[in-house]
C-alpha cells in the first residue's frame, strides 16, 4: 500500500509540474508556494510513511480524486505562515551569539 501511495502521489505532482509549465513566467512565479509545499507533501510520503493510520487514511480517497490536491488544501487550512519558525530562528541564533 506504502509504494501504491507514494507512485499516487508522484504522479500527481509530475502532472502538476507538467500543467505548471505551460504557464507564462508571472504563473509559475505566483504558484511557487504551492509548487513547494506539494513537493515537501509528495517528499514527505515518500520518505517516511510508516504509521500505519496514515497510510490507512490516504488509502479510502477515491482514486479519481487528487490526493495531492487535498492534502495541500488541508496544509493551507492548518497553515498559520511562518512568522513563529522566523521569530524562533532568530531568537535561537540570538542565544548562540550571547
Amino acid at each position: 500500500m506504502k509504494e501504491r501511495i507514494q507512485e499516487r502521489l508522484e504522479t500527481e505532482f509530475n502532472s502538476y509540474k507538467e500543467q505548471l509549465l505551460s504557464l507564462d513566467k508571472q504563473e509559475i512565479f505566483n504558484k511557487t508556494y504551492e509548487t513547494a509545499i506539494k513537493q515537501e507533501i509528495s517528499l514527505f510520503f515518500a520518505e517516511c510513511v510508516e504509521d500505519g493510520r496514515v497510510l490507512e487514511f490516504l488509502s479510502k480517497f477515491s482514486v479519481t480524486a487528487n490526493l495531492l490536491d487535498h492534502l495541500y488544501d488541508l496544509w493551507l487550512d492548518a497553515d498559520d505562515g511562518i512568522d513563529k519558525e522566523i521569530f524562533d530562528t532568530l531568537e535561537m541564533e540570538l542565544q548562540l551569539k550571547s
